[in-house]
């Protein structure tokens, strides 16, 4: 991967914002067909848990992930020391946990 313009790199990381937002979509909707779900089983023992899940169900529905990522913006602007520190941490571990799976595996034998 090297000799990226900033606008390949800028596709690329639209690109793969579209697919976390498709992933993230999906599983908002799949939580959210879950809790349907438990409040139809639970609505004839206990109503009011079933509506109370009812009710977490409908507003995990109506989250947008653009909500999410507004949020996630606003927070590094207020806090963008922090947010460099959790991105410096988080490369590490997946560097590490990367470097980690890569030493464990077995190494071919040369020359076959």
């Amino acid at each position: 991967m090297t000799g990226l313009t900033a606008t390949e790199a800028q596709e690329r990381a639209e690109g793969l914002s579209r697919a976390a937002s498709r992933k993230l979509e999906k599983a908002r909707n799949q939580t959210a067909g879950a809790l349907r779900t438990a409040a139809s089983s639970v609505r004839t023992a206990a109503g009011s848990a079933a509506n109370s899940l009812d009710a977490t169900a409908s507003r995990v529905e109506h989250y947008e992930v653009q909500d999410l990522l507004a949020g996630c913006r606003q927070l590094i602007r207020r806090n963008p020391a922090g947010a460099f520190a959790a991105a410096a941490a988080i490369g590490f571990l997946a560097a590490s946990a990367a470097r980690h799976i890569l030493h464990r595996c077995p190494k071919q034998p040369e020359g076959d």
